[in-house]
C-alpha cells in the first residue's frame, strides 16, 4: 500500500511546494453486493485540505453514483463498490479544483462560506492568500449536501497552535484540530447542547448540577417538563439557553403561540396543502419560520396518532422548513417528545415514521443513523431517549433507497393515499419515448405493489414505428384510448376507481392553447373533494413559456406537480417559481408556486439485444444526433475542422489530392474514421467529405437504436460558436446512453445533466479543445499536436503551458473513450431505481 505525501495540486511538479497532503489510501472490504471501498486516511487528507472528511467522501459518491457512509466517531469513511485508488485520487483532484483551490491564485488557502440572498444560498471560497472570493458551481450535487451540513468554524484557544497562514492547509498546525473541534461524548451523547455544556462546564452556576442528575429517577411527563425547564434556565447563564423569542414552554413565546394555534386549528382543516400554507404564513408572522425550534414545536402540535399517514400530507411543509442539519436534529427531538411522552403506544411505529420522513427527503440518512446510535438528554430523559432510539433499529438495518423496502414498511399506512388509476395523455405526435418511459416506471411499481393501473390516451399509431419498440420492450400492454376520451372518463367515472392522477406527456403542447387547461380545471372543480385528481406536467424546455400561465390556477388548488427530463430544467423551473412567489402582484404571489413539487424522470428505456461493439480498436465512429438546423449547430465549422484534421493519415484516410474526396486507406489495418449525423431535415455535406460524413435522416426508432448502438462516441448536436446550448441536449443524452454510447461533453454540460455526471458514461473535454481535435486525440491516444499548438492571439505561448488545460487533457486521455457494457448496465440500473422512486412518490402523492 502506498504511503507518503504529495502536493495538493498534483499538476505542480515542485518538491518545495508548501501545500502538501497525505496520499489517499484505499482498502476493499466485503464481496458480491456488499463490496465496499474504505478510505482509512480520509480524515487526514481532509484535514490537510481544511475540509470535513464527509465532504470529500460525499463528493466521491456523487461522482461515482455510489452510496457513501460515515462513522466520524470511529474515523471510518466508506464508498460502496470496489474503486481503484488511482481513480479516487483523480476524483480528489476534481474535488480540490472545484471546492478548495482559489479560482484567482490557485492556492488552497480557502474557507467555504455560505451566503444567503433572499431565499437563495450560494457557496463561495474565501481565499486567505489573495483575498479573492470566488463562487462554487452550485449545479454540482455536493452543494446540496454542504448547504445541509454547513462548514463549522473551529474556534482555537489562545494556547492552541494555530499553524501557518493556510489555517491548516497542507497539514501545518493541524495537530490540535481534533481537540479543538471534536468533543465527542461517546455513546451517551453527541448533541450540540451537551458539547457546549462540557466546553464551558467551569462557568456553570449551581443550577447546572441538574446536568449530572440521574434523569431516569422519575419519568412522568410533569417531572420531565420540570427538568427541561430547569435545564434551560441553567443553560441561560452560559448563553446556551433559549433564544431571544423565549422558550416553547413560555405561553407568551412565538413558539407556544404557534403550537397552540396549530393544535386549535388542525382538526377543522380538510385540505392539508392549504393548511400547510397557513402554518408557514403564521410562522412568518411570528418571525420564526427559519428557526429550528419551530420544527420541534410543529412535530408535537401538528401530528396525531395517525402520524405515518400525516407525514405524506405535511411533508412539503417540513421540506421547506428543513434548511440545516440543526433543523433535522430538532425534528428528531420533537419526535422523541411526541412518541416518548405524548404517544408511547407509537414506539413500535418508529421505523415506519422514520422511513416516511426519509422517503420525502425530510431527513438525511447520516443524521438519522447518528441519532439512532447515540442517546441524549436534550429533549427527554435518558431512559425515554434510549427507548425511542432503540426502536429505530429496524429502520437503521433496513437497506434504503429502493421502493421495495418502502412498500414493505408503508403498505399498511398508505393504502388510502395511493393513486389507483393513472391516466397518461398527450396530444403531441412526438416525444413518445419520454412519456412512455414514465408509463413503464409507473407500471413496474404498481405491478410489484399488486395494485393500480395505467391508461394511455394518445393519438396512435405512434410516428416512426415507435409502437414496435413499445411491443418489444413490453412498455405498455393494454389498449390505447383516444385523447378526446380523457375528459369523458374524468367527468363520468366518479366511483372509488375513478382517475386520480393525470399525467400530460408534453405540457408545452398539451396546454399551449389554454383551452385544455380550462377544461381540465372545470372538471376538477366539479368533482367532489374525495375525487379530486393531481395534474402532473412532463416538460422538456423551460424556455417555452406559452403554456405556463395555466400553472397559476392549478397551483392555487395545490393540484399540480412538474416532472422534467433533466436537472437543469428542474432548477430553472424552481428559480422561476421562486421569483413568482416573491412577486409584488398578490394574485401571483399567493398562488403557492413555492410549494409545487418539481422532479426529474430520465427517459432511458431498457433496450434489448443491442449489437456487441468492439472496444479494442481505435475510435472510428462518432455520431452527432439532433436537428440539422443551422441555428442548433455550426456544421460549417465542424466540416472545416474535420477537413483539416483528415489531412493527417492517422485517421485512416488518404486524399483528396488524387480523388474528389477523402477515401479509406486500404494499406492500413485499422478502420478509417467516420462521422455519422442523425436527425431530421436536409444537410449538405462538402464533396471532399462525402466518404467520411454519413447523413441519415428520418430514421424509425428501431433503425435509429440499431445504428446508434454501433457508434464509439456521441457528440450532442446543440452547439454554437463552440459552446453547447446545454438546455436543448436532453434527447441526445437519453438516446445515446440507452444505446450504451459514451457522450463527449464539456464540464458545463456534464453538470447541467447531473444524472449523467458520471465517468462511466461520459468523456469530458476541456472547453478550449474543439470537438474534432478531441476525436483525433482520442483516436491517437496523444494530444501533443494540440498542446504544442500556440494559444489564440499568443503565438509564442503553447497551449500546453496552461497547466490547468494540460492536466484536463491528460486526464481525458488517461481515461480514454472506451466504456464497457457493464459500466452502462450499472449506470442504467441506478437511473431506473431513481425513476421507480419517483413513480412511487407520484402514486402516493409524496
Amino acid at each position: 500500500m502506498a504511503s507518503g505525501v504529495v502536493n495538493i495540486r498534483r499538476d505542480v511538479d515542485d518538491k518545495f511546494y508548501r501545500y502538501r497532503m497525505p496520499i489517499l489510501l484505499t482498502k476493499i472490504e466485503g464481496k458480491g453486493n456488499g463490496i465496499k471501498t474504505v478510505i482509512p486516511n480520509m480524515s487526514d487528507v481532509a484535514r490537510a485540505l481544511s475540509r470535513p472528511p464527509t465532504y470529500t467522501t460525499k463528493f466521491f459518491g456523487c461522482e461515482l453514483g455510489a452510496q457513501t457512509s460515515f462513522d466520524e466517531k470511529n474515523d471510518r469513511y466508506i464508498v460502496n463498490g470496489a474503486h481503484n485508488a488511482e481513480r479516487l485520487r483523480e476524483l480528489l483532484d476534481g474535488f480540490i479544483d472545484k471546492f478548495v483551490l482559489c479560482k484567482s491564485c490557485k492556492n488552497p488557502e480557502t474557507e467555504l462560506i455560505i451566503l444567503k440572498n433572499g431565499r437563495n444560498e450560494n457557496i463561495i471560497r474565501d481565499c486567505k492568500a489573495c483575498g479573492e472570493r470566488t463562487d462554487i458551481d452550485m449545479r454540482h450535487k455536493l452543494t446540496t449536501f454542504i448547504l445541509k451540513n454547513p462548514p463549522v468554524k473551529i474556534k482555537r484557544g489562545k494556547n492552541k497552535n494555530t499553524g501557518d497562514a493556510a489555517g491548516g492547509v497542507g497539514g501545518g498546525g493541524g495537530g490540535n484540530d481534533e481537540d479543538a473541534g471534536q468533543n465527542v461524548d461517546g455513546a451517551e451523547s453527541d448533541d450540540e447542547l451537551t458539547k457546549k455544556i462540557k466546553a464551558e462546564a467551569a462557568e456553570l452556576n449551581d443550577n447546572a448540577a441538574l446536568v449530572n442528575e440521574d434523569w431516569s429517577a422519575d419519568t412522568s411527563p410533569e417531572a420531565v417538563k420540570q427538568r427541561v425547564k430547569a435545564l434551560e434556565g441553567a443553560m441561560g447563564s452560559v448563553g446556551l439557553g433559549g433564544d431571544d423569542e423565549g422558550s416553547d414552554d413560555d405561553v407568551n413565546s412565538p413558539y407556544a403561540i404557534l403550537g397552540k394555534w396549530v393544535e386549535d386549528t388542525r382538526d377543522t382543516q380538510e385540505d392539508p396543502k392549504a393548511f400547510s400554507v397557513s402554518i408557514f404564513k403564521k410562522a412568518e408572522e411570528l418571525g420564526i419560520e427559519k428557526k429550528h425550534r419551530t420544527v420541534l414545536v410543529l412535530v408535537q402540535a401538528l401530528f396525531t396518532e395517525a402520524i405515518v399517514d400525516e407525514i405524506s400530507k405535511y411533508g412539503p411543509l417540513l421540506v421547506k422548513m428543513m434548511t440545516t442539519e440543526k433543523h433535522q436534529k430538532a425534528l428528531l427531538g420533537g419526535l422523541e417528545r411526541f412518541i416518548g411522552i405524548l404517544h408511547q403506544d407509537l414506539v413500535p411505529a418508529v421505523p415506519k415514521i422514520l422511513m416516511a420522513l426519509y422517503q420525502m427527503d425530510i431527513l438525511d440518512e447520516e443524521v438519522v443513523v447518528q441519532w439512532g446510535t447515540h442517546v441524549s438528554k436534550k429533549y427527554v430523559d435518558k431512559e425515554t431517549s434510549k427507548k425511542v432510539r432503540k426502536a429505530s433499529e429496524p429502520f437503521l438495518k433496513t437497506p434504503r433507497l429502493t421502493y421495495e423496502d418502502k412498500v414493505v414498511l408503508d403498505v399498511e399506512s398508505t393504502n388510502s393515499q395511493r393513486r389507483q388509476r393513472v391516466a397518461l395523455a398527450s396530444t403531441f405526435g412526438f416525444h413518445h419515448d419520454v412519456y412512455m418511459s414514465v408509463a413503464w416506471s409507473l407500471a413496474r411499481v404498481m405491478n410489484r405493489m399488486l395494485t393500480g393501473s395505467v391508461e394511455v390516451y394518445a393519438n396512435v399509431p405512434f410516428f416512426y414505428d415507435f409502437q414496435k419498440v413499445v411491443d418489444d420492450l413490453g412498455l405498455y400492454q393494454d389498449e390505447y384510448r383516444q385523447i378526446d376520451e380523457l375528459s369523458t372518463a374524468l367527468r363520468n367515472d366518479l366511483d372509488e376507481k375513478s382517475i386520480d392522477l393525470v399525467i400530460l406527456g408534453t405540457c408545452e403542447i398539451d396546454l399551449r392553447d389554454g383551452e385544455s387547461s380550462r377544461q381540465l380545471l372545470s372538471i376538477w372543480d366539479e368533482r367532489p373533494q374525495n375525487r379530486k385528481f393531481t395534474l402532473v406536467c412532463i416538460v422538456h424546455d423551460v424556455k417555452d413559456t406559452s403554456w405556463q400561465s395555466a400553472i397559476t390556477e392549478w397551483s392555487r388548488r395545490r393540484a399540480i406537480r412538474i416532472v422534467t427530463i433533466a436537472e437543469h430544467v428542474a432548477q430553472s423551473f424552481r428559480e422561476s417559481f421562486n421569483k413568482l412567489s416573491d412577486s409584488s402582484d398578490p394574485v401571483i404571489s399567493s398562488a403557492g408556486y413555492e410549494y409545487i413539487p418539481i422532479d426529474v424522470h430520465v427517459p432511458i428505456l431498457p433496450l434489448r439485444n443491442l449489437p456487441e461493439r468492439s472496444v479494442s480498436g481505435p475510435l472510428s465512429k462518432a455520431v452527432i444526433q439532433g436537428s440539422f438546423s443551422v441555428d442548433r449547430r455550426d456544421y460549417r465549422n465542424v466540416f472545416h475542422d474535420l477537413n483539416n484534421s483528415l489531412e493527417c493519415q492517422c485517421l485512416g484516410l488518404s486524399g483528396p489530392w488524387r480523388h474528389k474526396s477523402f477515401v479509406a486507406d486500404n494499406t492500413l489495418s485499422t478502420p478509417p474514421f467516420q462521422l455519422f449525423i442523425l436527425g431530421s431535415g436536409n444537410l449538405k455535406v462538402p464533396v471532399e467529405l462525402s466518404n467520411v460524413v454519413q447523413v441519415r435522416s428520418d430514421l424509425t426508432y428501431p433503425e435509429y437504436y440499431n445504428l446508434m448502438s454501433q457508434m464509439d462516441i456521441c457528440l450532442p448536436a446543440f452547439a454554437e460558436a463552440g459552446q453547447y446550448m446545454h438546455y436543448q441536449a436532453s434527447s441526445t443524452f437519453a438516446m445515446a446512453l440507452q444505446c450504451d454510447v459514451p457522450i463527449l461533453v464539456t464540464p458545463r454540460t456534464r453538470h447541467a445533466y447531473a444524472y449523467a455526471d458520471d465517468d462511466r458514461v461520459t468523456v469530458t473535454r476541456p472547453a478550449a479543445m474543439r470537438e474534432v481535435a478531441v476525436l483525433k486525440a482520442l483516436r491517437l491516444g496523444d494530444a501533443s499536436f494540440f498542446l504544442n499548438a500556440p494559444m489564440p492571439l499568443m503565438n509564442t505561448i503553447s497551449m500546453g503551458s496552461n497547466q490547468h488545460l494540460k492536466y484536463a487533457v491528460e486526464s481525458m486521455l488517461s481515461r480514454g473513450w472506451r466504456r464497457t457494457r457493464k459500466e452502462f448496465d450499472d449506470f442504467k440500473i441506478g437511473i431506473w431505481k431513481r425513476n421507480d422512486d419517483l413513480a412511487y412518490r407520484l402514486i402516493h402523492d409524496l
